[in-house]
């Protein structure tokens, strides 16, 4: 029987499922995209596999609370936007397989352990002809992304992931009337350690690696000017994914180690300390940091410490609070040493 929630509705059964409307639409992990769109989803699953597809369009949520930025258009639609303007036009379509089995089966500590893969594709409905009015270097970008991941346990204690994208596109600018091929890439792993116990202890490495630009490629990270060559290769999410707090720069030509711990005090209140060791993979640009081209070629950027506190006294309650220091490489970045301190209340009903 479907039921009519917010502006989707929705049904299932016991090896199906659909919604259609608007609603948060991601991959599985939530690693390739995740966004708000207007479209539908299907999903069917079986005893050892899980199969979704679905499509979305972007154009008619709000732009501030739109997560598609991919190009310089979409960067100044998003900084130039009214109250109640409307986001980037695109449209995407997905389909995702997962597939989960247990290794050791037969041993009294069986694995489970999940493999998924990701079809993605997008495209910029503008027309030409207004992209080309935006500026002399704006550009429609259509791309195409496979991503294969795989996570599991180790042991009773240790849990992994890892995974793989690889993105192809095309990044046409009208005013030049020429085609730029992107190809790009990126790839992340994780161990966790988790006993479980008094205070709920977790420790956490994780490294992340995303393809980027050099200068000569592009003038800045969002690309209002790009260099004579005919590729790119910064790696170009189609959703938003940001790294760190003092800068929550976006991936693409971004690097990092995180070494990470958080703990459980009482049930309500959550603690988490991270270590992100940041480098570009290029000299090139980052977004949100403060580097041009005269700066230098070191690719170590700085080192960030993140604290977060989150406070749950209710389960449709929450206040996070965060406080950080980033220690910048003084050799690329003129202020070493920058802080931020945040805070949100997140409610729903």
């Amino acid at each position: 029987v479907p039921t009519l929630q917010l502006l989707a509705i929705s049904g299932r059964s016991s090896t199906w499922s659909y919604t259609a409307g608007r609603f948060t639409m991601s991959d599985d992990q939530g690693k390739l995209f995740s966004a708000l769109l207007d479209g539908g989803v299907f999903k069917y699953s079986t005893e050892s596999s899980g199969h979704s597809a679905g499509f979305g369009f972007t154009g008619l949520a709000f732009n501030r609370t739109s997560r598609v930025i991919m190009t310089a258009v979409d960067q100044r639609t998003f900084d130039n936007a009214r109250s109640f303007s409307l986001a980037s036009p695109r449209l995407a379509a997905y389909y995702e397989l997962t597939y989960n089995y247990q290794s050791g089966a037969e041993t009294k500590d069986p694995k489970d352990q999940t493999l998924s893969v990701v079809l993605l594709g997008e495209a910029d409905l503008r027309s030409a002809d207004a992209v080309a009015a935006d500026g002399p270097s704006s550009s429609l970008l259509h791309s195409g992304y496979l991503q294969v991941g795989m996570n599991g346990r180790i042991s009773r204690t240790f849990d992994y992931r890892v995974n793989g994208i690889f993105q192809a596109g095309a990044n046409y600018i009208p005013n030049d009337n020429r085609t730029l091929l992107l190809v790009g890439g990126l790839m992340e792993g994780s161990i966790t350690w988790s006993p479980g116990g008094l205070l709920a202890p977790m420790l956490i490495a994780e490294v992340l690696y995303s393809s980027g630009d050099s200068w000569t490629q592009r003038s800045d990270w969002e690309g209002t000017q790009y260099g004579s060559g005919s590729s790119m290769n910064q790696y170009t999410a189609f959703t938003t994914r940001t790294v760190g707090y003092v800068f929550s720069s976006r991936v693409g030509n971004l690097d990092y180690v995180r070494l990470g711990a958080s703990m459980r005090p009482v049930e309500i209140l959550s603690l988490k300390l991270d270590n992100y060791i940041l480098f570009r993979s290029v000299d090139g640009p980052v977004n949100e940091m403060p580097i041009n081209a005269s700066s230098g070629s070191d690719l170590y950027l700085g080192d960030e410490i993140v604290f977060t506190a989150d406070f749950r006294p209710l389960s449709d309650l929450g206040l996070q609070l965060n406080a950080a220091v980033f220690f910048a490489n003084g050799s690329i970045i003129q202020d070493k040493v920058q802080y931020r301190l945040g805070a949100s209340l997140s409610m729903s009903y």
